[in-house]
């Protein structure tokens, strides 16, 4: 079976040397952005000095532990929030993910925590003055194993009291709750 060769003539803009067309209207000026020369008066900006804005107070950053699993999965998961949401990607891996007001933002968060596939997404509100590095993450939740716990500590009470000594306790899963596996908390 011989391959048929379909020749497709590019668009103007594409041919050789005249790639930038394909940006212009990228850089184009414009009245909306335009940007005017401030004397300075000062080595340091005070940015509160002149006003900080407000379009990201309902705003969430978050960040999945080990690898990240894609956008429409992230997309899939932002769905059983039951809120309006928009979400932006930055090239370091920090989502961003704008809600629509403040009681929105508190019920994500206090609907967590929240994984997918087995990569924990980290979420807080976005800070003033966030920094999109890495660094900006010091705690994250984990699953804990609890061999040879008596019996009778088997509640909420004293699972609570216990795993307090280790960190901020979140949750137990299902089997701990209906103590259907006793091999272990």
């Amino acid at each position: 079976m011989e391959e048929e060769i379909v020749e497709k003539e590019l668009p103007k803009a594409w041919s050789k040397g005249d790639s930038s067309k394909l940006f212009k209207a990228n850089r184009a000026a414009s009245t909306d952005v335009r940007l005017k020369f401030i004397e300075p008066v000062s080595n340091v900006v005070e940015i509160l000095e002149y006003g900080v804005s407000h379009e990201w107070d309902f705003t969430l950053i978050g960040y999945f532990t080990g690898r990240f699993p894609g956008l429409k999965a992230v997309h899939d998961l932002c769905k059983t929030w039951n809120v309006k949401y928009s979400l932006k990607s930055h090239e370091n891996g920090w989502l961003m993910f704008k809600l629509g007001s403040e009681e929105d933002v508190e019920g994500v968060l206090n609907g967590g925590p929240y994984s997918k596939w087995g990569h924990m997404l980290m979420l807080k509100k976005i800070p003033l003055g966030f920094r999109f590095d890495n660094f900006e993450i010091s705690q994250i939740p984990v699953w804990i194993t609890l061999k040879f716990l008596l019996m009778c500590c088997w509640n909420n009470t004293a699972l609570s009291h216990i795993c307090s000594q280790i960190g901020r306790p979140i949750q137990t899963d299902r089997m701990t709750l209906t103590q259907d596996r006793v091999s272990y908390v």
